[in-house]
């Protein structure tokens, strides 16, 4: 007769089991994927540089915020570049940058971009940092820049 018992808490164990999460599982946020991770070279003196990237997210999100280490720049903003009527072009901040599901966003010259200020040295080509990348909802993460006048 103790073997219905154990059945029936062996079977209540597997059923909850089921429902619990798998190890890839992320809870319903979402993974993003940042490729292409690449920074302009800066003359001596300058004192801004640029990162661009393309994200793609599985599940609608939205980036946030992106971070360099002080050794880098003081600052990292994420910026829009517009072009006017007239032809000049203006830069706006952006306090988040939308992912939609499925659709490569893409940081480029002359579009977003994430501007580097008060830069501690110039962006020199074949040198590499990290960026932290901050989602509304996907995990962080931190990529690798490398520096060069061209997208790898």
């Amino acid at each position: 007769m103790t073997r219905r018992p154990v059945a029936a808490l062996l079977a209540a164990v597997l059923t909850l089991a089921a429902c619990g999460s798998d190890e890839g599982d992320d809870g319903g946020r979402g993974d993003v994927t940042v490729t292409g991770a690449w920074a302009r070279t800066t003359p001596v003196g300058a004192r801004t540089g640029a990162v661009y990237f393309t994200l793609e997210s599985d599940a609608a999100d939205s980036l946030q915020r992106v971070s360099v280490d002080p050794s880098v720049a003081a600052a990292a903003e994420m910026h829009m570049s517009m072009v006017n009527a007239d032809g000049t072009s203006m830069m706006h901040s952006l306090s988040e940058v939308p992912l939609p599901a499925g659709e490569p966003v893409t940081f480029a010259p002359n579009g977003d971009h994430v501007m580097l200020v008060d830069l501690a040295a110039p962006l020199v080509g074949g040198a590499t940092f990290d960026a932290s990348l901050q989602f509304a909802t996907a995990p962080d993460q931190v990529v690798t820049v490398t520096v060069g006048d061209d997208a790898p």
